[in-house]
């Protein structure tokens, strides 16, 4: 396994503290690295989120508790602090196309539009299996990735 990743929960020191004010979108890219494929939420607002990242079972969405539809074989949920709600007219952010999930072992990853509560949430689908990942928050501009291991 390569070192700083891991299998098991990731949790940043302070959650489920809220970590600033982060906007009410956060748009979503996907990276291929040698070792691992890599998948960015950037926000527009301030402050270093807090998060929790986690493979789950069956992808459940925050409040509604429905089920979500995400295409893998494992799924990472990612939950982020400080999200709130888009402004109005605001379009929701494209999420990754296929073109850019070819040849990585990312099967989907979501835009995170709006919070439940300050929550934001998503899900990577992995293909295959669960993966060991790795978890950093970035400033200037506000970014969450999530690293994930290709071997």
């Amino acid at each position: 396994m390569p070192a700083g990743f891991a299998l098991t929960d990731v949790m940043s020191p302070r959650f489920p503290d809220l970590g600033g004010d982060l906007g009410g979108v956060g748009i979503v890219r996907v990276g291929r690295h040698s070792g691992y494929d890599r998948v960015v939420w950037e926000f527009p607002g301030a402050g270093t989120p807090t998060y929790r990242v986690r493979y789950v079972d069956t992808p459940i969405a925050d409040g509604s508790g429905d089920v979500v539809a995400v295409t893998g074989d494992a799924f990472l949920e990612v939950l982020i602090t400080s999200v709130g709600i888009p402004d109005d007219g605001v379009a929701r952010p494209a999420d990754p196309t296929a073109s850019a999930l070819t040849g990585t072992v990312i099967a989907e990853a979501n835009a995170i539009f709006g919070g439940f509560e300050g929550y934001g949430q998503s899900f990577i689908g992995v293909r295959d299996r669960e993966r060991p990942f790795k978890v950093s928050a970035l400033a200037g501009p506000t970014r969450l990735v999530v690293d994930i291991a290709t071997g």
